[in-house]
């Protein structure tokens, strides 16, 4: 997957030169722009001064109801969560294009786990694994109602399109 790939280092440096500027990246992106960037966002979160699940009782949550864990969420700093929610929105995206990039939530999850709360890894794994499952099963019911209220749409619109030609004489 594009989180376990090894980067070129000088590229990486200079395109993390580029995001540290506020310049965008090249719309002409690479394979090896796309690892790097990849790289960087892994970096990112391995750097933070402190691990966004560092005050989670990690132990209790392995094996708690959705609620519980939905609640020792709130308990996260607004900056925690907010990133989490941010990291768990671009791996529900990575693993809906999985067809492309061959990327699975076990793949994810070995790879992401490790830099959300370093020697608690296991227990990390087994929440994101939970977590991440149910985003991308809440991504795909979204998706599918989507399509279906653009059918409904559709319809509906077909519908008064006839009522309205039905109405009218063209003659």
């Amino acid at each position: 997957g594009i989180f376990h790939q090894k980067p070129e280092t000088m590229l990486c440096f200079a395109i993390r030169q580029q995001i540290n500027r506020q310049h965008s990246i090249s719309a002409k992106s690479t394979k090896e722009t796309l690892y790097c960037v990849a790289h960087l966002i892994k970096a990112f979160f391995a750097e933070l001064p402190q691990p966004i699940f560092g005050s989670l009782p990690l132990a209790s949550l392995v094996l708690a109801e959705p609620e519980q864990v939905n609640n020792a969420f709130q308990a996260l700093s607004t900056q925690s969560m907010s990133l989490f929610v941010w990291l768990l929105d671009l791996l529900t995206d990575v693993i809906d294009k999985s067809e492309h990039n061959k990327a699975t939530i076990s793949s994810l999850v070995e790879q992401i786990a490790p830099i959300l709360h370093p020697g608690q890894q296991d227990k990390v794994k087994q929440i994101l694994q939970q977590q991440l499952t149910y985003s991308v099963t809440i991504t795909a019911i979204s998706h599918r109602s989507h399509s279906l209220n653009q059918i409904a749409n559709l319809a509906r619109l077909k519908q008064r399109v006839g009522n309205f030609l039905a109405s009218r004489s063209f003659g």
